[in-house]
């Protein structure tokens, strides 16, 4: 097996699962157009938002995998304080964007808030272990 491929699986396992939940989310019925905009059921498929969205997805997935590098990352923080100080306000600014959105909007506020707490706790690991080896 090549030595990129265990790598790159988490990579792909994000994007998978993020594409898959966002269309996913375009079957599920959207609140704010049927209660408030009174449109009836049923809505059509928004495909134009999904895939604007995976689009976007893919390319959050790509810049994760450039900032990181796991091919040379060997217990690097400061790539980690990058994501983790630059997702901060990325996640905040799609906060807002999910009011009165469609389903597969907050959904993909979801994905972020999910991939910016895996990278908070990568760098807590990453830091206990720079600490626990200079004391070795």
């Amino acid at each position: 097996m090549p030595k990129a491929l265990p790598r790159l699986v988490p990579f792909v396992l994000a994007w998978l699962g993020g594409i898959a939940v966002l269309i996913w989310a375009g079957t599920r019925v959207d609140g704010y157009m049927l209660h408030v905009q009174g449109v009836p059921l049923p809505h059509p498929y928004p495909t134009s938002g999904v895939a604007w969205f995976s689009v976007l997805l893919t390319l959050e997935v790509a810049v994760l995998y450039a900032i990181v590098r796991p091919l040379s990352f060997h217990l690097s923080v400061g790539r980690l304080v990058v994501v983790v100080v630059l997702g901060a306000p990325y996640l905040l600014g799609h906060m807002v964007m999910t009011m009165h959105a469609p389903p597969y909007v907050a959904l993909h506020w979801l994905w972020l808030a999910a991939a910016w707490l895996v990278a908070l706790v990568a760098l807590v690991v990453v830091i206990v272990a720079r600490v626990a080896r200079r004391r070795a």
